[in-house]
């Protein structure tokens, strides 16, 4: 039985924790497709607007004359990496290029590099930045091939120790649409631990002949700032920029959105927030710094402003995943946690239900069983007195077969009788008739049936007055049952004990042929314990008296408990309600 139940039990666990983890998926990713749909949207309105902030501060009416620069110093500054580093992978979110319309068929943005540039002002506290890019392909073409050449070979060639050599631009120009033009390069042996250029030394300087400087003014680099240019874009490496890389998605979808914007997708979770828009801004060849100075000077600024087109390309990268994730692990775990304690709660009343259910089940098999066992001799009984009173119809032993045939058929009819009982008690339609009495005379109204007992027995009895409130003739029919297994279990010359104190009845009797493992079965239907089924006496009786015992106890909600202690069985019941 309790290898079944072990067996029931792992098939329940299984079944539970597999629907439940079921649901718990499903719920889980039902959630998950709603969070990312949610952040994609988010993503690609927070994309909207920051492109339309962009393209509002380059078409600024007042003070446009810096508003290019402060546009791309935003923008840039949104990539949260030094603004000299490269556009590889994912080295960067926001590609932003900011190009005069008169050149923009000649840009390949695969070519350009946002960077910023800082050089040398008269005041040696205040340095100047210059937010533009550069454009490889103006950039190569300001210098012969030997020149690059020489630049690769020392970039190949790289010291053994932790110094490393690495180009900077110590003279350039800027062109009106903030393209910067390298005039002087030098390579130079610096270290990580260099913070200024006056720390690194200078190994060979390279003078550039960049085209279109006629009119532009030469910005020189500070001791302490250093315009490093990375080697990604010294080799042309970058692998294409944001916005080239949402031109090619583009081409590919065939979307059709030529120029407006549009939303990518680059990968699984990630996606490409595309804009282009042409703006116009008044602008003045007039820097920021020049502007202040001129204020400074003069107390007020006057200019004939100049109307100029530019073209403002703008690609984002939204990674949905990294911006839901949190939500989504959070809410997973809190399902878990949920369904987890719903399974166990599941579990264990279902398991109850069940383990209940099987227990009474088995308990009928097992009571049919031993009925069958236990009349099976009874029958046979009856069917041989019969057969031989009908060989001797006329002979002297007619009578004795006849009263052995009707004794064995009034045992067989109180077997079946107890086992009826029993039935009842364990109905859970069955309520017990409660009423107040005195267990101690009740005790006292049965004894006078065992006033003479064979063997030499005898029974003493210890009671006082004792009122109960319970079912007076359920509670009779047990304790009948109690005594009447220790008249007929007791040694011979032995005393058999009853005692009624403070609500608790016990029956106490010699017995040597009971062990201690005997009574854990002895309650069940049919039980006599291994040594008693087997003794004459055994045959006596239903094996049912202490089954109807532990049902009115059931009943009443009283508690059945037996000991034994040098040889002596106690029966004692419990809880009786006053």
């Amino acid at each position: 039985m309790e290898k079944k139940l072990r067996k029931q039990r792992r098939r329940l666990v299984v079944r539970i924790s597999a629907i439940l983890l079921a649901v718990w998926l499903i719920l889980s990713g039902a959630y998950a497709v709603v969070a990312f749909l949610d952040e994609k949207e988010r993503a690609y309105n927070d994309s909207r607007i920051a492109f339309s902030d962009l393209t509002e501060a380059v078409s600024l009416p007042d003070n446009s004359f810096f508003a290019i620069d402060e546009a791309r110093k935003s923008a840039v500054a949104e990539n949260r990496i030094d603004l000299s580093g490269g556009q590889n992978g994912d080295e960067h979110n926001v590609d932003v290029t900011i190009i005069a319309s008169r050149i923009k068929d000649k840009v390949d943005f695969g070519d350009i590099l946002n960077i910023c540039f800082t050089s040398e002002t008269e005041d040696p506290e205040y340095r100047e930045s210059h937010f533009g890019y550069l454009s490889f392909k103006s950039f190569r073409g300001s210098m012969t091939d030997e020149q690059y050449e020489k630049i690769l070979s020392y970039l190949d060639h790289q010291p053994a120790d932790d110094s490393y050599y690495e180009l900077l631009c110590t003279e350039f120009y800027r062109t009106a649409d903030n393209q910067l033009l390298p005039k002087t390069v030098q390579i130079v042996l610096t270290k990580d631990a260099y913070k200024w250029y006056v720390q690194d030394t200078v190994t060979e300087t390279f003078e550039l002949e960049p085209a279109g400087t006629e009119g532009l003014s030469l910005h020189h680099i500070s001791y302490l700032d250093r315009n490093e240019i990375p080697e990604e874009f010294i080799r042309n490496a970058f692998g294409g920029s944001l916005i080239k890389t949402a031109q090619r998605l583009s081409q590919e979808n065939d979307s059709g959105h030529s120029g407006e914007e549009e939303l990518l997708r680059e990968s699984l979770t990630t996606y490409l927030y595309y804009d282009h828009e042409a703006v116009t801004a008044w602008l003045t060849d007039v820097s920021y710094e020049e502007y202040e100075k001129i204020l400074e000077k003069y107390g007020y600024f006057s200019f004939t402003p100049e109307e100029k087109r530019y073209d403002v390309y703008y690609a984002r990268r939204l990674d949905i995943l990294d911006g839901c994730e949190y939500n989504i692990l959070n809410t997973a775990v809190i399902l878990l946690i949920f369904f987890l304690t719903i399974g166990v709660i599941l579990t264990v009343m279902m398991w109850k239900s069940m383990k209940t259910q099987m227990i009474e089940e088995q308990k009928r098999r097992d009571m049919t069983n031993a009925l069958a066992h236990d009349i099976k001799t009874p029958l046979f009984i009856l069917s041989g007195y019969a057969d031989n009173l009908k060989e001797n119809v006329q002979t002297e032993k007619r009578a004795h077969y006849a009263d052995v045939i009707v004794e064995q058929s009034r045992e067989v009819n109180r077997r079946v009788n107890r086992m009826l009982e029993l039935s009842k008690l364990d109905s859970p339609d069955f309520v017990p008739k409660k009423q107040e009495f005195d267990l101690a005379e009740l005790v006292s109204e049965i004894l006078r049936y065992y006033e003479a007992l064979s063997d030499g027995k005898r029974i003493e009895c210890r009671a006082g007055n004792c009122t109960v409130n319970a079912d007076r003739d359920l509670i009779k029919r047990a304790v009948e049952n109690l005594i009447d297994n220790a008249v007929k279990y007791s040694d011979p010359d032995s005393v058999i004990t009853i005692s009624v104190t403070n609500n608790t009845l016990e029956v106490s009797n010699v017995c040597s042929s009971v062990m201690g493992s005997d009574l854990k079965t002895m309650a069940r239907p049919f039980a006599r314990g291994d040594k008693a089924r087997t003794s004459e006496k055994a045959v006596q009786g239903s094996g049912l008296g202490l089954s109807i015992v532990k049902a009115v106890c059931d009943l009443h909600r009283m508690k059945l408990t037996d000991t034994v202690h040098d040889k002596t069985v106690t029966f004692t019941i419990s809880g009786f309600s006053k």
